[in-house]
């Protein structure tokens, strides 16, 4: 083989092997296809005040630096409501445990209040910080959730009907609640799936209701 000739070959080899490379690049981008499960609204099924909707939408995720910032879109939503106006507790927060552990206070305290059921809003792991302040769920019942390989498909989420009947009874029929949809997302991991533990353990990737 003469020199033009060798000349030639490697020119062809590098442009092979760098459209190999850009290939394999595309190939993996596919696989990191990062997702943001972003709040909705909630509205009431049927014209029902205390039977609900929430919605939520997955998009591309445009958001994190890190893997451990981003999602695949396994994780979940829950129906929330500000409680603390009608004398659930009030507090400034930094984190869920510590409005986890109001909750916990506030349902020992009402065990006794025959318009509390104790059942359906449930002990612990009701309270959310959200922007400093406690949230609260009426409920395991109020939440969807898809655990990792299951991811949300991108487009819009509607869950429900929740029954929050139980909820009008403790603070009264015309009591005017703030409902709103709070979002988890698992975090992304460096082999390539989503975390199990991230939201269950109150370190997902949260997105706080629309004002």
């Amino acid at each position: 083989m003469n020199r033009r000739v060798a000349v030639v070959v490697s020119v062809l080899t590098i442009a092979i092997a760098t459209g190999l490379s850009v290939a394999a690049a595309e190939t993996a981008g596919n696989v990191w296809d990062f997702r943001e499960l972003r709040p909705g609204p909630v509205s009431r099924d049927h014209g029902d005040r205390f039977s609900l909707n929430g919605r939520f939408t997955v998009t591309p995720s445009k958001g994190g630096t890190t893997i451990a910032g981003r999602s695949h879109g396994s994780g979940g939503a829950c129906l929330v409501a500000d409680l603390a106006a009608h004398g659930a507790p009030e507090q400034s927060c930094t984190s869920h445990a510590q409005c986890n552990q109001a909750w916990g206070a506030y349902h020992q305290a009402n065990l006794s209040n025959p318009d509390y059921d104790a059942a359906r809003f449930g002990a612990i792991g009701n309270g959310y910080c959200v922007s400093n302040r406690c949230w609260y769920r009426p409920g395991v019942q109020a939440c969807v959730r898809q655990a990792y390989p299951n991811v949300w498909e991108k487009g819009s989420h509607e869950f429900g009907p929740v029954d929050v009947q139980h909820v009008g009874r403790l603070y009264g029929q015309d009591a005017r609640i703030d409902w709103q949809v709070l979002t988890c997302a698992n975090r992304a991991q460096a082999d390539g799936t989503d975390s199990a533990a991230s939201c269950s353990q109150s370190n997902g990737i949260y997105l706080p209701p629309q004002n």
